[in-house]
């Protein structure tokens, strides 16, 4: 699954300098959600090289406005987004956005989601429209930070909700069956589900020396308990892991 910035997004200007400026913030604030950790899905972020002497706004080019961003490594951020980063292969499709043909959303199309300026009312939403070969279409979009939790799931986002069934102590439920606590603060829980790994279909994390286990609640959202009655070698092979 690939991230790309949307070429077509770059084609339009802004009314000021000041949308300009915050409309790059705001690419640039999505792109660092993507590279977070928990996003278990995204590798790169994929760009055709764009122009940064083009103007964005009347007599105001790429590279004047990234000079405006205060932070230091916001700049050397977004030049490198912009310059830097890794292509993708065109795709055969021919898809269209505003009757413009976009490499960018053809291979989003066929596998990823598209990553937009807000240059246009069409960008603004969690899915842009086009066309491909006459089809009307749609395509997964980033243009708020917002829309990373609407397409978590496909990014391979993990949430953690605590289950009541599972609390600070372990218990005998009805039935005689064992609950196991779950002993972890709520975001000490999504810190170590963040980082858990996959083994034979199920999900395990390690932390302070213990181990715990994750189910899947609903989509991509899990409950979680400590786990003291692992097999020594699933043990074995789980703190390995962790250590790459």
């Amino acid at each position: 699954m690939r991230v790309i910035i949307n070429d077509i997004s770059f084609e339009y200007k802004f009314a000021s300098k000041e949308a300009a400026i915050n409309a790059f913030h705001n690419l640039l604030n999505i792109c660092k959600e993507l590279m977070m950790q928990r996003v278990r899905r995204v590798q790169e972020i994929y760009a055709d090289k764009i122009d940064v002497y083009i103007e964005v706004a009347e007599d105001y080019k790429i590279i004047q406005l990234v000079q405006e961003f205060r932070d230091k490594e916001d700049r050397r951020r977004l030049l490198g987004l912009l310059m830097n980063s890794p292509t993708y292969h065109e795709s055969d499709q021919k898809v269209y956005i505003d009757e413009k043909l976009s490499k960018a959303g053809g291979a989003a199309y066929e596998d990823g989601i598209l990553v937009s300026l807000i240059s246009n009312v069409i960008f603004e939403n969690e899915k842009v429209s086009g066309k491909c070969e006459d089809t009307d279409i749609e395509i997964d979009n980033l243009s708020y930070v917002k829309h990373v939790k609407i397409h978590s799931e496909k990014l391979g986002i993990r949430y953690y909700e605590f289950n009541k069934k599972h609390g600070l102590k372990a218990y005998v439920r009805s039935g005689g069956m064992i609950a196991s606590e779950m002993d972890l603060k709520e975001d000490v829980a999504q810190t170590v589900l963040d980082h858990s790994i996959e083994i034979d279909g199920h999900l395990y994390g390690y932390y302070n020396e213990n181990f715990y286990e994750f189910r899947k609640t609903e989509k991509n959202t899990y409950h979680g308990y400590r786990n003291r009655n692992l097999p020594k070698e699933l043990k074995i092979a789980i703190k390995e892991q962790y250590r790459h």
